[in-house]
C-alpha cells in the first residue's frame, strides 16, 4: 500500500472532499480509500475495490459499513461530512461536486477534533497482478455550512513537487503531505 497522509484536522461543522479522478482495477484484491482517522480502532472510511463501494464507520474497533455497487462516473466525488447541530456524520457522492447523495449517516462515537486524512491504494492477496493506479485530486477540507469556503489544507491538489504531467516519485519531498507505504 502506499498513499499520503495528513497533519490532523478539526471536523466539527466541517467536511472533507475529493475527486476520485481513477480508482484501481475492480479485478481482484485492490482497493484505494479516504479515510479520516483517529487511530486505527476509530475512522470514518470510503473504500472502493472488487467492484464495490464502502463507506465504514469503525468506533472501538467495531466496523458498520454499507456497501454499493461502484460506479466511478456517478461516484467521482467522495464527502464525508459532519452536521455539529445534528451531532451525525454523513457519507456521500457526487457525480459532479453538486448533486449529493447520502450513502450512510452514522453518530460519530469518538472525539473528532483532531483527525488525521489518508489517502490510500493498494493491492493484497494473489487476485490482481496489475492494480493499476488511484488518482485523486481537488482535496478540500470545507465548513459544513459555508458551501465553497474552503479551510487551508496545504497542497490540496497534490501539486508539490511538480513533476510534470504522467510523472510520479516515491516519497517525494516538498509537498506538505506525508508519504506512507
Amino acid at each position: 500500500y502506499n498513499g499520503v497522509y495528513s497533519s490532523t484536522y478539526d471536523l466539527t461543522n466541517r467536511m472533507v472532499q475529493l475527486e476520485s479522478v481513477q480508482s484501481v482495477s475492480q479485478a481482484g484484491w485492490c482497493e484505494n480509500y479516504l479515510e479520516l482517522e483517529l487511530n486505527a480502532n476509530n475512522y470514518f472510511m470510503i473504500q472502493v475495490g472488487a467492484g464495490n463501494m464502502i463507506f465504514r464507520s469503525r468506533v472501538n474497533g467495531v466496523n458498520d459499513q454499507t456497501s454499493i455497487p461502484f460506479d466511478g462516473t456517478a461516484n467521482r466525488f467522495w464527502r464525508i461530512r459532519h452536521d455539529q447541530s445534528a451531532n451525525l456524520i454523513y457519507f456521500e457522492t457526487s457525480a459532479d461536486a453538486n448533486v449529493w447523495l447520502t450513502r450512510k449517516t452514522v453518530t460519530p462515537g469518538f472525539a473528532i477534533t483532531a483527525l488525521r486524512f489518508d489517502l490510500l491504494a493498494g493491492a493484497y492477496g494473489t487476485g490482481n497482478s496489475s492494480p493499476g493506479t488511484a488518482k485523486y485530486d481537488n482535496f478540500k477540507l470545507l465548513a459544513s455550512n459555508a458551501g465553497s469556503s474552503s479551510l487551508n489544507v496545504p497542497n490540496s491538489g497534490f501539486e508539490s513537487p511538480v513533476l510534470g504531467n504522467g510523472n510520479w516519485q516515491y516519497s517525494p519531498s516538498g509537498g506538505s503531505w506525508s508519504f506512507a507505504n
